[in-house]
Formats: C-alpha cells, sequence, structure tokens
C-alpha cells in the first residue's frame, strides 16, 4: 500500500484547524512556548514535546490536501517547531537564549512605568479644600509659596493670611522654601529696592488672580519611537520598546538558522561519504523549511530526490532479477510495481511488473494495469501489447485479448509471440 493511502484527503476539519491557528498564535511566543515545555525541562522532555510537535503539525502530514489558505500556517510552524528544537537541545544555544529572553524581561519591566505620561503624580491630602491643584509651572517673579511646591510647609510661613508679615520675610521665603525644579535665583525687581509706603499682606493662593495661574497643568508631550532616545535613567517609551524587542528577535533569528544550515552542511557531508542518499535528502527538506524561498536548496534538493530514485531503483532492480532467478514470481511482481510506482516514467520497469505479476498468476488486475501503463509510455513497444495479450488470455477475457493482439499484430505480424498468440485464440 502506498504512503498516499495513510493519509488524509480533502479539505481540512473545523478540529484541524483550529489546532493549526491555536499553535500558530504560540509562534508569537518564546521557544519554549512553541513546544510547550517548561523553562526548566530537561532534554528527554524536551525531546519527547519535539516529537510530539512535528508529528502533529509536519508538512508531510498535510500532503495532498487543501489547505487554503492555511498552507503559510503550516509551513510556519514547521520551521518554527523545528528551529525551536534546534536551539533549546544545545546546551550552549539554549544559555544564549535564555539570557536573551531575560534582557526582554528586563526592558518590558522598565517599560511599565512609562506606559501612560499622562497620568499625573500622586500629591498629599489638601486642608484647605479651595486650594487648586499644584502646577509644575509657576512665574519666576512670583514668590514661592509653601503647600505647593514643596513636601511640606515651614512652621515660620504656615500663618494667617490676613496678617501682613514684615518685609524681610517676604524677601526671605523664596529661599527657605524647598523646590523641586531648583530654579535660578530669583532677579531683583524695582518692588524689592525702591522703599515701600506701607507693608502689605500676601495674598494667599486660593485669592490669588485667575490670571496669574494656569487653569490646568501644560500636557507633556508625548514621544514618538522616530525621536531620539530619552536621557540616561528615563524610561523608554512602549513603542521604542516593542521596536527593540522585534529588532533582537529577528537578529536571533538570523542567527539561529545560519547555524542551523552550516550544521545540516556538515551532516550532509558525512551522509554523502556513507552513500546515504536518504538521509541527504531528509536533511535538505529540513533546511528548505528554514529558508523555503532559496533557489539553491531547492536545486540541490531536486538533484538529491533524482540520485536518490536511480539508487533505489537500481537496488530494486537487483533484488527482483534475483528473485526472478529462484522463480518467486509473486516477490519479484512486488518488487518491479515499486520500481513502477518510484520511476512513473519508465515503461521498462512497468512491462516487468506486468510479465512478472502475470506469472504469478494472482493478480491479473494489476498486471494489465502496469502492461496498459507501459504501451501508454511506449506505443511502438510490441512486447507490450503482447504482454497486455497473454494477461487478459490467462484472465479469461478473450476479447479483450483480441483487441490487444491487433495492435501487436499492426506493429509486426509476424513476430512469433503475435502468431502463437493469435492460434491459442482461434483454437
Amino acid at each position: 500500500m502506498s504512503e498516499s493511502n495513510h493519509r488524509g484527503s480533502g479539505a481540512l476539519s473545523a478540529a484541524e484547524r483550529d489546532a493549526l491557528q491555536a499553535m500558530f498564535d504560540r509562534l508569537s511566543g518564546s521557544y519554549y512556548e512553541v513546544l510547550g515545555v517548561a523553562r526548566d525541562c530537561d532534554r528527554a522532555a524536551l525531546r519527547e514535546a519535539y516529537f510530539d510537535q512535528i508529528e502533529r503539525f509536519h508538512g508531510d502530514r498535510f500532503e495532498g490536501r487543501s489547505l487554503g489558505g492555511y498552507a503559510l500556517h503550516v509551513e510556519a510552524i514547521a520551521r518554527e517547531i523545528n528551529m525551536a528544537f534546534a536551539v533549546l537541545g544545545e546546551p550552549d544555544r539554549r544559555a544564549r537564549y535564555d539570557r536573551s529572553l531575560s534582557i526582554a524581561a528586563d526592558l518590558r519591566a522598565v517599560d511599565e512605568p512609562a506606559r501612560d505620561t499622562r497620568t499625573p503624580m500622586p500629591m498629599a491630602a489638601r486642608t484647605n479644600p479651595k486650594t487648586p491643584p499644584p502646577t509644575p509651572w509657576r512665574d519666576p517673579r512670583t514668590p514661592t509659596l509653601t503647600g505647593r511646591e514643596g513636601p511640606s510647609p515651614p512652621p515660620t510661613i504656615a500663618r494667617d493670611a490676613r496678617t501682613p508679615l514684615p518685609l524681610t520675610a517676604r524677601h526671605a521665603a523664596p529661599s527657605v522654601t524647598p523646590s523641586v525644579q531648583s530654579p535660578p535665583p530669583p532677579r531683583a525687581t524695582p518692588s524689592v529696592q525702591a522703599p515701600a509706603p506701607a507693608p502689605r499682606a500676601i495674598t494667599p493662593p486660593s485669592e490669588a488672580p485667575a490670571a496669574r495661574r494656569p487653569s490646568q497643568p501644560p500636557a507633556a508631550p508625548s514621544r514618538r519611537p522616530s525621536q531620539p532616545p530619552p536621557p540616561n535613567g528615563a524610561p523608554l517609551p512602549s513603542g521604542m520598546v516593542l521596536e527593540s524587542l522585534n529588532r533582537m528577535r529577528a537578529e536571533n533569528r538570523t542567527r539561529e538558522v545560519q547555524r542551523t544550515l552550516e550544521d545540516i552542511e556538515s551532516l550532509i557531508e558525512k551522509a554523502a561519504r556513507n552513500d546515504d542518499h536518504a538521509e541527504i535528502v531528509r536533511l535538505l527538506r529540513h533546511a528548505l523549511t528554514l529558508k523555503p524561498d532559496d533557489p539553491n536548496w531547492r536545486s540541490r534538493l531536486a538533484r538529491a530526490e533524482e540520485t536518490h530514485q536511480d539508487s533505489e531503483a537500481q537496488r530494486l532492480s537487483n533484488a527482483a532479477r534475483n528473485a526472478e532467478k529462484a522463480q518467486r514470481w509473486d516477490a519479484a511482481g512486488e518488487l518491479w510495481a515499486k520500481i513502477a510506482d518510484l520511476r512513473t516514467g519508465d515503461a521498462q520497469a512497468a512491462l516487468h511488473a506486468a510479465q512478472a505479476l502475470c506469472e504469478a498468476g494472482q493478480d491479473f488486475g494489476r498486471a494489465a494495469e502496469y502492461a496498459k501503463r507501459a504501451a501508454r509510455i511506449a506505443p511502438d513497444m510490441i512486447a507490450a501489447h503482447i504482454c497486455l495479450t497473454r494477461v487478459y488470455f490467462k484472465a479469461g477475457r478473450t476479447a479483450s485479448a483480441r483487441s490487444a493482439l491487433e495492435q501487436a499484430t499492426k506493429l509486426d505480424p509476424r513476430h512469433a509471440d503475435v502468431v502463437a498468440l493469435g492460434q491459442k485464440l482461434r483454437g
């Protein structure tokens, strides 16, 4: 039974489509998530998970199926599964990959406080409900007032606003009150240098004119990924962190693909020294899943498959001739049938399969199919028409045998086998 009989046919079922989509969504995670293993798993668990996933999602499992839009899903899933096992299966590469995951986690942790720059800072409870919220902007010519920028008002300033302060206290207040922004020293104003006619009371913040303070603090400018990076110590915006993570993962994947291809090259050279053509074909197919658009790997795979078919056909033909010498026609027929199925354009292989199956006398239907295939590939081959006539004659299908004999008679009416079969059919 051919290998295609073990596979499914037709379109994908709903369960298969859901499984492919769910696995495709897992590719955006780490290699541990792709294989479905824990970060601290051992190599045995890793190998078991790899073979389980590759058995479910390998491209050969869906060969001959109508995949539709899921064809790219199957290629990407198989490629990522192989890449995940190639990276996590080697201790050195796994250690490097774990370090890159730790760096990515640190970057995400740094990015968390800077998710929304518009969120106001928490402020202490105010005793006066009429006091407006604090603002980062103030007029440098205005004296610094307690309770606006400092953490706590000094006891010498927190007094009744209706009681006027001495002139010396008004001018000493800015130097005593702590300031977050550390503004430059205030410039001397004419009101300070000129003699004041009388001391005035400082207007409390709740009674200040509306024009002297803004209605709301100015919005912080939004930073885009294209802007220059912030100074050292400042958190990175989320867009820049995601871009950095994607770039780092793409670079790591490119390096891992290159290392895997180098390993495949060394294994191909070893298989070539051992004349293991089947292993060469398997390795080249694996390389093609990593670089599906590379014409060099595709052409190498085509040549390797042709060489593998020739070597396999030679091995089977030697075994079939040995079976014919031992008069084991059933085994010879099966061997020649495998060669004919392997090399569908070989008329001689199909003719040998028909003759051996006819001599075995067990399956005349298959023998007739291979004889007709040989006659279709090479219409001028008289041996194919003679074999088909003999198969029909042994199967008791006299009318079909006469029709096949007519085709052989047109090619060579004096052929000894044609004359002998004509006498049998007339007698």
